[in-house]
């Protein structure tokens, strides 16, 4: 009887294992979309930044994309074709757009802690102030192949 115990629990212990291998690989793999966009949204500012040479519209014919292509394969390899720029490009003139204007889902108001200093010294009021989330930064939480099908529609 000692023995089958000791095997059921080595089985248990070897399905704890592989859960919790299983559940941070899935964190990891969620962590690295979530930075591959922001990535991207980061190389498409400095693409349209560099476009634009501080103008409001970039001047047309010129190789950036190109160039810029041909370098990052060399150094990275594929991924980094000139229509794979477009995409990120786009992708930053989409999102930076709407980013002052969509607040992410769950937060579109933000509570005000009551506090005597925001209702004037007067603790008893029961209110709680609320009002927008200031957002500084973009807030990014889906896949880059979910940003695309979503540009496709916006």
């Amino acid at each position: 009887m000692d023995k089958e115990r000791i095997q059921t629990s080595r089985k248990a212990l070897d399905l704890r294992v592989a859960e919790l291998i299983e559940t941070a690989r899935q964190k990891v793999a969620g962590i690295a979309n979530v930075t591959l966009v922001y990535t991207y949204y980061e190389i498409g500012r400095m693409i349209v930044e560099e476009e634009q040479e501080g103008k409001v519209r970039a001047a047309y014919g010129r190789k950036l994309l190109t160039d810029l292509s041909a370098k990052l394969t060399e150094r990275f390899g594929k991924g980094w074709s000139v229509p794979n720029l477009k995409m990120i490009r786009q992708f930053f003139l989409v999102y930076s757009n709407s980013l002052n204007t969509v607040y992410p889902i769950g937060e579109l108001e933000c509570p005000t802690p009551d506090s005597a200093q925001e209702n004037n010294g007067n603790a008893t009021s029961g209110k709680t102030i609320k009002r927008p989330c200031e957002q500084t930064a973009p807030r990014f939480v889906l896949s880059w192949s979910h940003y695309l099908v979503l540009m496709r529609i916006a």
